[in-house]
């Protein structure tokens, strides 16, 4: 399951690659399979992410506001974290 609700921005130099060669056998089975529903879902992932952050950035749904991060100061915080 992907929580949309809790997305945040991350500055491209803060992004690092996992190396999943260097990882647990379980942990390794379950992130290559992540990779595949990721890749195989990407249009519909994307799709849904950009729906719920205009809906908590437009202020339309509340409840999805409720639940969801303050997109707007998470955005800001990430701007002066680049400065």
């Amino acid at each position: 399951m992907i929580r949309f609700s809790t997305m945040i921005p991350v500055p491209s130099q803060c992004v690092q690659l996992l190396e999943l060669d260097r990882q647990e056998k379980k942990y390794k089975i379950l992130l290559k399979q992540q990779i595949i529903y990721i890749n195989q879902n990407e249009k519909k992932i994307l799709k849904k992410a950009n729906s719920l952050y205009r809906s908590v950035m437009g202020h339309t749904n509340p409840f999805l506001e409720s639940i969801s991060c303050n997109f707007e100061v998470l955005e800001n915080r990430c701007k002066q974290f680049k400065k």
